[in-house]
């Protein structure tokens, strides 16, 4: 069973509270605790309850954010969500998680929170992350179908461009996520995920066999542009292939 990582709101705007909360519903590795409207209540709270993470304003009457944060003992990991974007380095400073600046979207949203659950299974230390990058990555997170899914690299076949989405072709069913090659590209690791067509970006340990201007993955024949040729002959040499 996967593992949640139970969070806490804290910010003196319901509104801001409440995108937390529908943001936070759709992500399912996430389990709310409680929202609070001032620093003290949280310190309270957090004396009595073990927390994962705490998405924190910094502007509140009485205790600010960075007073709050620093109270917290043991401190659980922290996102920063602030409209104010001269807080980064004093939130930095402070070793917090990562940095929400409003308005924030549901993609970037996605992004911090995955940073804070791979940071859970880093022992609970943010730059633990830095560390591991060294190690071979297992899976990314994805959205679809109104879902954040989790999807296991080795089960990617291949990606196919559909306009303003992304299908990508898993071992045993197709997903559906609006994103372009430039966004799913920086979630996947370039020693094995290469582009080679304007709307094809290929798993290249999958790759069953190579025709002149086709690879075929599944028996599915991919075509390989010119633009990106070179580098798909380059990946061949360094695979002893040619």
């Amino acid at each position: 069973m996967q593992k949640k990582l139970k969070f806490i709101a804290v910010d003196d705007e319901p509104l801001a509270l409440d995108k937390i909360d529908k943001f936070a519903g759709q992500v399912p590795f996430l389990e709310k605790a409680g929202s609070f409207k001032n620093g003290l209540a949280a310190i309270t709270f957090l004396t009595q309850n073990q927390i994962d993470l705490v998405f924190m304003d910094i502007n509140m009457e009485g205790l600010n954010g960075f007073q709050t944060i620093e109270l917290m003992k043991p401190r659980p990991l922290v996102i920063i969500t602030t409209a104010y974007s001269q807080h980064a380095i004093k939130g930095f400073d402070l070793d917090v998680c990562d940095y929400l600046l409003k308005p924030y979207s549901f993609e970037r949203f996605i992004k911090s929170v995955s940073r804070a659950f791979e940071s859970s299974r880093s022992n609970g230390n943010p730059s633990n992350i830095v560390r591991t990058d060294n190690k071979k990555k297992e899976y990314i997170f994805l959205k679809a179908d109104h879902s954040i899914r989790r999807v296991l690299l080795q089960d990617i076949l291949f990606v196919k461009g559909m306009g303003d989405y992304l299908q990508v072709h898993l071992t045993n069913e197709k997903i559906l996520v609006l994103m372009n090659f430039e966004e799913i590209g920086n979630l996947l690791p370039t020693e094995n995920f290469l582009r080679v067509h304007r709307s094809h970006l290929i798993n290249l340990d999958k790759i069953k066999s190579i025709e002149r201007k086709h690879v075929i993955i599944n028996e599915t024949r991919i075509p390989i542009s010119q633009s990106y040729k070179e580098a798909f002959l380059l990946y061949l040499k360094k695979s002893k292939f040619m």
